[in-house]
């Protein structure tokens, strides 16, 4: 026996280690899968069914949070004191066209009359059941969700729909009113939904309602009149466990959708599961027979592939062993495999050069990330001055202003956040700049006007943020004259090649050596100033040389900072 093992070459004792190795390994595996699955079965299934029930619940709850979502934004938009008649109807027709489940939105009296709807132009339909309006008032805290079938608000949809609503004010003529804000929402979403619940063949799903009638279901020949699994569900009302229906044993989950009154069945055919479980274990036992027996002969063929050709790179690679020869290159030939592996250790030779190449491009990265941490910064002084100026405004019950000023601040801010993107699109960095001079016009008592003149044309493109705010930061405070009146104004306009912004200011002006200081400060880095200096040096590395940063002034009537970017399409994931 030893002289057999003596006299066995390297290849074959790789094989025998091999085929024990995998044999026990397969075999063990395959055995403790087999015995632990079969004995845990229906724990498994119990699992997995109230996972599933659980994830698709989670996928409502979901859905119809987003249109809660949708309802707030809208409701705290029309609650506004500034809020028209015309605004509400503009506001409905908005917020409508925007989202197509939404059907339609209307706004109603407690009596049930309609105020204003996203079309004028629908036919209201009489309704039997006003329901709706009184639960919303008696719950004002609450969103009501409730089925309507064949109770549809309007002549003309044909789709099914749920209602959503919920108690608000408005304003009408300046008098606070209560009504109540109805959406109604296409079924379509849901049913998708719903149809994307996983209970293998023969399973099915319900979505129950509040007056115990399905509002959808997965099944094709299920009614409120005639169905087994609804009346399954009705005796159930929650819970989950093994229920046998039309001869066959289901797993049945049934959990409530947070903040409806809707429940969520689902139905697992545990004899199909426990057939298809059956059948895969015998496949994956041919698969370990088959890859058991494969690969004793691929593992033949690629050790005895292997040896020569590696004694070969070992050899190579020993004389790479030296310093001097660290950025050589080795040529192997042979077997795919060693020649991958030598093309591999050439790789990494060539990216020990290149990544001595990026050192200079990571420095620039460095550099851009610390100026993307300074344009993310919220300005502690402007914040307190805001702040300090809203209660002053506040305390002299100056409240249109306090209101303009908190609206202007809180659109400031989330413009500046951006959900964290650096590059926002040009119509949202004209919104910002607005909001700046409008919180600053209150600021300084209205001592300025400020003007914009926008060439639309702009508005396709986009650029890195927060570049004119800094401008005209600098032009307020070091353009307008404390004891007079000025104005500020914001163009822009393009060419073939460049966007332009000019931002000029009335006031004394600056002297040919004043801007010459200026633009040596903005290249020089001892140079602390976070206002031009930061716009410049941010432009410099989003868009190279390709930049225009100038500055033109008249003595005593005005200055202009002129700033040009290249053009860029605004991107679907720009901040809109």
């Amino acid at each position: 026996m030893k002289k057999i093992r003596r006299d066995m070459g390297f290849n074959w004792k790789l094989n025998v280690v091999f085929f024990t190795i995998i044999s026990v390994a397969l075999v063990a595996a395959f055995l403790a899968s087999y015995f632990t699955t079969t004995g845990r079965f229906e724990s498994v299934t119990e699992n997995n069914a109230i996972s599933i029930n659980q994830q698709v619940t989670l996928n409502f709850e979901a859905y119809f949070e987003e249109h809660r979502v949708l309802m707030g934004l809208l409701s705290e938009s029309i609650e506004t004191e500034s809020s028209s008649a015309a605004d509400i109807q503009n506001l409905l027709t908005s917020y409508q066209f925007s989202n197509p489940n939404v059907e339609s939105i209307t706004l109603f009296t407690p009596e049930g009359a309609i105020v204003k709807n996203d079309t004028p132009s629908k036919l209201y339909r009489s309704r039997s059941d006003v329901s709706f309006i009184a639960q919303s008032l008696d719950n004002p805290l609450l969103y009501i969700v409730t089925p309507q079938p064949d109770n549809r608000l309007y002549y003309g949809t044909t789709s099914d729909t749920i209602l959503m609503s919920k108690a608000m004010y408005y304003y009408d003529e300046d008098v606070r009113q209560l009504g109540v804000l109805a959406f109604e929402i296409d079924l379509a979403a849901l049913e998708s939904i719903l149809d994307s619940v996983y209970t293998i063949d023969g399973g099915h799903s319900l979505l129950i309602g509040p007056n115990e009638t399905v509002i959808l279901t997965t099944l094709s020949n299920c009614n409120d009149a005639e169905c087994g699994s609804v009346d399954l569900v009705l005796d159930m009302v929650i819970g989950s466990g093994f229920e046998m229906l039309e001869d066959s044993r289901y797993y049945v989950s049934i959990q409530t959708i947070a903040q409806t009154r809707f429940r969520l069945a689902t139905f697992m055919n545990v004899d199909v599961l426990q057939t298809t479980n059956e059948t895969l274990f015998l496949i994956i036992f041919l698969i370990f027979v088959s890859t058991l027996v494969v690969g004793l002969f691929v593992f033949n063929i690629v050790s005895k592939a292997m040896t020569k050709p590696l004694i070969r790179l070992q050899n190579h690679m020993k004389e790479l062993n030296h310093r001097d020869h660290l950025y050589q290159e080795v040529s192997i030939t042979g077997q795919k495999e060693i020649v991958e592996l030598g093309n591999e250790y050439n790789r990494m030779i060539r990216e020990i050069r290149t990544l001595l190449k990026n050192l200079e491009h990571e420095e620039n990265e460095k550099r851009k990330t610390e100026l993307i941490a300074l344009q993310t910064q919220i300005n502690p002084h402007f914040l307190y001055n805001t702040l300090d100026s809203i209660v002053g405004l506040s305390e002299q019950n100056k409240h249109e202003d306090v209101i303009n000023m908190v609206v202007s601040l809180s659109r400031f801010f989330r413009i500046s956040i951006s959900k964290g993107q650096p590059i926002i699109a040009i119509q949202k960095e004209l919104e910002h700049a607005q909001n700046y001079l409008n919180i600053q016009k209150i600021r300084y008592g209205y001592q300025f006007d400020y003007r914009f003149d926008v060439n639309p044309e702009v508005y396709q493109y986009s650029t890195i943020k927060l570049i004119l705010q800094p401008l005209i930061e600098n032009a307020i405070y070091h353009g307008i004259e404390q004891d007079e009146t000025g104005e500020i104004t914001i163009k822009t306009d393009l060419d073939d090649e460049f966007i332009h912004f000019y931002v000029t200011n009335t006031g004394y002006g600056l002297t040919d050596e004043q801007i010459a200081t200026i633009y040596r400060n903005i290249h020089d880095d001892a140079y602390t100033s976070v206002g031009l200096k930061n716009v410049y040096q941010r432009l410099k590395l989003y868009y190279q040389t390709r930049i225009i940063f100038e500055f033109y002034s008249d003595i005593d009537v005005s200055t202009t900072i002129h700033i040009a970017i290249p053009k860029h399409p605004m991107r679907s994931d720009d901040e809109a």
